[in-house]
């Protein structure tokens, strides 16, 4: 079911103040910052191995973009499956995401908080972390 950790995902107005709030101020690293769905996404923590602060900048947020966590899965329609029939309310059901790049779906806890549930394709991420030739 779940693996680890992955990630804590918090939608941001203003993404520079806050890069300079988790770099300067509590010491992360910025370990990925790039255009996501018409905004821009960075990932922020002290190792890329370990748990990451999410930052979310869009002009424009939806009602359900609220701070969430996340958890990679192995299997996400195994897990999903295996936490329905245990109860779990699922408000995204398994789908692919980020053009074919991962899977996801989308749980809540019985207070309302927001989890994701993340079956990364390893090697669309790899390619992601690896450092591009003018850097």
């Amino acid at each position: 079911m779940i693996k680890r950790n992955d990630h804590i995902g918090i939608p941001v107005r203003d993404m520079d103040a806050m890069i300079a709030f988790y770099s300067d101020v509590m010491g992360l690293t910025v370990n990925l910052r790039y255009p996501f769905n018409g905004g821009e996404l960075a990932l922020l923590g002290t190792t890329k191995d370990e748990v990451q602060i999410e930052l979310i900048y869009r002009e424009q947020f939806n009602e359900n973009e609220r701070p969430h966590l996340c958890f990679e899965v192995e299997d996400i329609a195994a897990t999903a499956t295996a936490m329905k029939a245990k109860g779990a309310t699922f408000t995204v059901d398994p789908r692919e995401v980020n053009n074919g790049h991962n899977r996801n779906a989308w749980v809540v806890d019985p207070e309302g908080t927001r989890i994701e549930l993340l079956e990364p394709n390893m090697l669309a991420v790899k390619h992601m972390l690896e450092p591009k030739g003018d850097e």
